[in-house]
């Protein structure tokens, strides 16, 4: 494997190198996949066109693979794009992320905007905007104003004040004050003041604040799906 700088105002197209120890970009430089890394730091504009699989990846400009992306280590404060799916362990993004398919990750940090199909992972924070299909996780905690638009599948979720969910379905829901929610399904909920619920069906205790706004509350015999230990529904 090898080492590359390639510095500001430098391109490269298509540069042949399938396996490369190190590549730090000041400039802009295209690689055509199937790519290997153990480490990329791209301060400019990096593009890799298939697959790509590595140990470390950070992007403070810009980036995309056109293919699939499995990497231990995330980070984008940039924007990026991803035209397959990405399987990860640790991922933090706070710049503008698309995800053409799924992402699979343990841990997770959302602070900008972030798109894709669906989401499976143990841990996830948003503070910021998400939107996916489906979000499937054992721990969910939603920062004060983000706004969420997925379906979201989980243990246990907090959703922060003034958020805006669409739908939920978990063992425990917490909604803080001001935020507001489509569906809740929870085998345990809580609702603080000036929160605004859609509708709510729980399976053993509603707390709800006489402050809030919840249009329809309906007590249910179990949830619609199951979840397991890693957050993701097995079905009903």
């Amino acid at each position: 494997m090898s080492f590359a700088y390639i510095g500001i105002n430098t391109v490269f197209y298509g540069v042949d190198l399938q396996e490369v120890e190190e590549i730090k970009v000041g400039g802009s430089i295209k690689f055509r996949g199937p790519l290997k890394f153990r480490k990329i730091e791209a301060g400019g504009s990096i593009s890799i066109d298939g697959d790509a699989e590595g140990i470390e990846l950070s992007v403070s400009g810009s980036g995309s693979v056109s293919g699939n992306l499995t990497c231990e280590r995330i980070s984008i404060s940039g924007s990026f794009k991803v035209g397959g799916n990405i399987k990860c362990v640790g991922f933090e993004a706070s710049g503008s992320v698309s995800v053409g398919n799924n992402v699979s990750c343990n841990n997770m940090e959302v602070s900008g905007s972030f798109k894709a199909k669906s989401i499976e992972c143990d841990k996830i924070e948003v503070h910021g905007a998400l939107k996916c299909e489906e979000l499937y996780a054992r721990e969910v905690h939603i920062g004060k104003k983000s706004k969420i638009l997925c379906n979201i599948i989980c243990k246990s979720i907090f959703i922060g004040k003034e958020a805006e969910v669409k739908s939920v379905i978990g063992e425990r829901v917490h909604v803080d004050k001001g935020a507001e929610v489509e569906y809740i399904e929870a085998v345990e909920v809580k609702v603080e003041k000036r929160a605004e619920v859609d509708e709510i069906r729980y399976v053993n205790k509603a707390d709800i604040n006489e402050d809030s706004e919840v249009e329809k509350l309906v007590k249910i015999d179990r949830l619609s799906k199951h979840i397991n230990s890693l957050g993701k529904s097995l079905g009903k």
